[in-house]
């Protein structure tokens, strides 16, 4: 049970003014001030521990790098997560533009669900499928390889797929047999 205490105002011995009033909470009869004190030097030593696990992820690399972050955070850092937008290479480039190509096929807004039933809707879904897997394969190898990936590659794959995975549902509820096999 909390209870406040408050302390009466007196006057000091050779002084004419009074001491102010002191309001102490205390939970059970112990004091709260040294319990928030130590919260928060607690509060500042893991503040200074991720700091320092922050500033060793830049400036090493390797296994021993890894583990004192895992000592000094606590946990480990996402593998995948880029600190800076990686440059988009040449072969990424054209894996986006091929992607980009094929979804233009489906027209965003209101004509989108009307796709699935126009003349040559599985062909265009085909190509846009292999060309987004082909996109998501080199994304795979070069996560795999340890290399940053352009954030443009990754969002355009996954809203082709996104897309794709749309336009399959559609068409299986339109009795499409090809997109519910």
């Amino acid at each position: 049970m909390a209870r406040v205490f408050r302390t009466t105002t007196r006057l000091r011995p050779g002084s004419s003014s009074p001491t102010p009033s002191v309001i102490l909470l205390a939970v059970d009869g112990v004091p709260l001030g040294p319990i928030a004190l130590a919260r928060a030097a607690e509060a500042a030593v893991l503040l200074a521990m991720w700091i320092a696990a922050q500033v060793v992820g830049m400036v090493t690399n390797g296994r021993a790098g890894r583990l004192l972050q895992v000592a000094l955070a606590g946990h480990e850092e996402d593998k995948y997560a880029v600190r800076a937008d990686a440059a988009v290479t040449a072969d990424l480039a054209e894996s986006v533009r091929i992607v980009d190509r094929a979804n233009a096929a489906f027209p965003r807004g209101a004509e989108f669900p009307a796709q699935v039933s126009r003349a040559g809707f599985q062909d265009d879904w085909d190509r846009l499928d292999g060309a987004t897997r082909s996109l998501e394969d080199r994304i795979a190898v070069d996560r795999k390889r340890g290399l940053a990936v352009y954030s443009g590659a990754t969002r355009v794959a996954d809203d082709a797929r996104s897309r794709l995975d749309t336009l399959r549902r559609l068409a299986g509820d339109q009795g499409q047999a090809w997109a519910t096999a």
